[in-house]
């Protein structure tokens, strides 16, 4: 399999130098302007674009290039601030560069993206609740809870900005941009039928938790996703590629953790992560569609065997809700106009980025909350988008 792996691979830096590392997030977020630290954070900055081409990291070429890309997993991981910067600048590193500033253009002209979340099933609300949250602070015009719970709650105490309705009703309405669906939905008899109800959207989809288990037990479900069309001459079956057909097909990107992932390929988990590249592959050539495959170093890949391995993140990312929260984030950047690729790419380094900020603040590793990476990220977020306009 000639698979291309891109940008955020590396050799792992070592605990003493993370730890030097993880006071400049003070500078990153902009908690710190002046003394030796702002000096020092201004150093790593500058290696991060005139020093070496993020292509060369990206291909494995020019002089020193193993060194290189072993620097850029380091800052990369280490002050996500000008990260995140560099992370919407990941165009540089693949050949769809200007597509990808196209597509931040629109994302940031946008304003009006309507984000839409499915989810949460008796004693499970609080899964779409976080992925709501999430998708909020990702900054979109607006965002719909769609609840699967009989009792649907009228709003959210802590953020009202989101718009709660029953999963049903929701789902109907017209003017959807993303819609994320399966965090904490279940699996009886109403979650079918949302399932049923958003694989007939021609929208971008982001498909998790309980979605992923309902596609992996329904093959009618995978068909779907798969896009799998028969030849009428030859009975062959034919799975166009994302880049032919952007709107003329529903795009989804699966976020599976390797649980998840070993039921949508039928083998043992073991199986799964002795082997996470190729097992993300795979997915996503059967599927047709963007894999986030999550856990330690999560790899994003393509149906054309290209993957990404994320460098962002700590162990106490390892916790609830955590997963709802990326599949919130990615379904926002979606509504705002990022391909599923990208929005992909940033939302997990960001979500790990945030997690490695968190560490800095002295709320991490231990005792982590989703709650409080959605927080972080938004923080980032904008750090790193001043730093893209004015580095």
């Amino acid at each position: 399999m000639n698979s291309t792996a891109s940008n955020a691979c590396g050799a792992p830096i070592s605990t003493k130098r993370r730890r030097t590392l993880a006071d400049l997030l003070l500078v990153a977020v902009g908690k710190i302007g002046r003394g030796p630290e702002a000096d020092l954070f201004a150093r790593y900055n500058a290696r991060l674009r005139p020093a070496f081409s993020v292509r060369e990291i990206a291909e494995g070429s020019g002089a020193g290039a193993e060194i290189k890309r072993r620097e850029a997993a380091a800052i990369l991981a280490a002050v996500p601030g000008p990260a995140i910067a560099v992370a919407l600048d990941l165009g540089g590193a693949t050949p769809d560069s200007e597509a990808f500033s196209a597509s931040l253009t629109r994302w940031r002209e946008s304003g009006k993206a309507l984000c839409f979340i499915i989810g949460g099933a008796e004693g499970m609300v609080g899964a779409a609740v976080l992925a709501a949250r999430a998708a909020l602070f990702m900054g979109p015009g607006k965002v719909f809870l769609g609840i699967a719970a009989k009792d649907t709650p009228e709003y959210d105490p802590l953020n009202p900005e989101i718009m709660v309705r029953k999963a049903d009703e929701l789902i109907a309405m017209e003017g959807i941009d993303a819609l994320a669906i399966g965090m904490g939905m279940g699996t009886d008899r109403t979650a079918p039928r949302l399932l049923a109800a958003t694989l007939a959207l021609n929208v971008p989809v982001v498909l998790d938790a309980d979605a992923l288990n309902l596609i992996s037990t329904t093959p009618a479900f995978a068909a779907a996703v798969a896009n799998e069309v028969s030849n009428t001459s030859t009975g062959a079956v034919i799975k166009p590629k994302l880049a032919e057909m952007p709107h003329q097909r529903s795009t989804f990107i699966l976020t599976p953790h390797p649980g998840e992932a070993a039921r949508l390929l039928n083998v043992s988990v073991a199986h799964l992560e002795a082997d996470r590249v190729t097992s993300a592959l795979v997915l996503a050539k059967r599927f047709n569609a963007v894999v986030v495959l999550k856990g330690a170093g999560t790899i994003i890949a393509t149906p054309e065997d290209r993957y990404f391995i994320n460098t962002s993140g700590n162990p106490g990312m390892a916790s609830g809700g955590m997963g709802d929260a990326l599949s919130g984030m990615i379904a926002s950047l979606l509504a705002q106009g990022l391909s599923a690729l990208d929005a992909a790419r940033l939302a997990v380094f960001l979500h790990g980025a945030a997690a490695d900020a968190c560490i800095a603040h002295g709320m991490a590793p231990h005792g982590l909350t989703a709650s409080e990476v959605i927080f972080e990220a938004r923080a980032l977020l904008n750090a790193g988008l001043a730093h893209h306009d004015h580095g």
